[in-house]
């Protein structure tokens, strides 16, 4: 559920500069409640985060950010850890 559409099913937003824990591999792709998943992030950078990359994989964010964001003399790599 979007931080949006949580207001309409009975949820209260919360104010910008509390803090929110952020899946960093989405639970809709398969991430877990693990601690090694879980961050914690201010609700305004939380929402900002979703907002922009619609839970991508981490290789789309990478070219995202790579074609539109970044220097373009740099690249932002991205590669599994072993």
């Amino acid at each position: 559920m979007s931080w949006h559409a949580s207001r309409y099913h009975g949820h209260r937003e919360r104010p910008a500069d509390s803090d929110s824990t952020h899946h960093r591999k989405p639970r809709s792709i398969g991430g877990g409640n693990d601690d090694r998943n879980l961050s914690s992030l201010s609700v305004s950078k939380h929402r900002a985060w979703h907002t922009i990359t619609q839970n991508w994989d981490v290789y789309r964010i990478a070219r995202e950010l790579n074609e539109r964001y970044i220097d373009p003399d740099y690249e932002l790599v991205v590669f599994k850890k072993v």
